[in-house]
């Protein structure tokens, strides 16, 4: 009788443990598939995402800044422009901060941008950049980009860029560093 009473118990007990087990794993595959659902919904907008990549030129003591999307299949919807541009040369100083909004930039194309509000001030540098030695000459620009794929749950993107400018016999030179 007594080892009828003991099984009784181990059964009761296998079966308490065993009903607990089943509720832990039911409550982790409703995670597991939620975690499943979050991530495929998050891979789909992913693939919607372009491809950018970004660049300043000179030209002509004029600068440029592109926005290249190398992607073959993905558009940017829209696109913010930053930028901070600084030039600390002998007897002036120029500080520069402006936002500029862009339309889409579509699968394998650029935008191009020239600022005229920095190329303008740059140009009216130049005379003093020209007579500033190398190791007085502090100018830099910060190009930031914001963009958005072409899908209703996507979250704006950005990359940015920090170009340092030298003067290369009256002429302006660049050396590029990714931020």
């Amino acid at each position: 009788m007594n080892s009828e009473i003991i099984i009784s118990i181990i059964s009761i007990t296998i079966a308490i443990i065993a009903i607990g087990v089943t509720i832990s794993a039911k409550r982790q595959t409703a995670k597991a598939a939620e975690e499943n659902i979050r991530i495929q919904k998050r891979r789909e907008v992913i693939e919607f995402y372009p491809i950018i990549d970004l660049s300043v030129n000179l030209k002509d003591n004029k600068i440029f800044l592109k926005i290249n999307n190398k992607s073959d299949t993905n558009s940017a919807s829209t696109y913010f422009v930053s930028y901070n541009f600084r030039i600390y040369a002998k007897d002036i100083n120029i500080e520069l901060n402006d936002k500029i909004k862009g339309n889409e930039i579509a699968r394998n194309s650029s935008a191009i941008i020239s600022p005229e509000i920095i190329n303008t001030y740059l140009a009216d540098a130049m005379p003093f950049i020209k007579r500033t030695s190398e190791k007085e000459l502090h100018m830099h620009l910060r190009f930031s980009v914001s963009y958005q794929a072409a899908h209703p749950d996507s979250i704006p993107m950005g990359d940015e860029i920090v170009v340092h400018f030298n003067n290369n016999n009256g002429e302006l030179a660049l050396k590029e560093r990714k931020a």
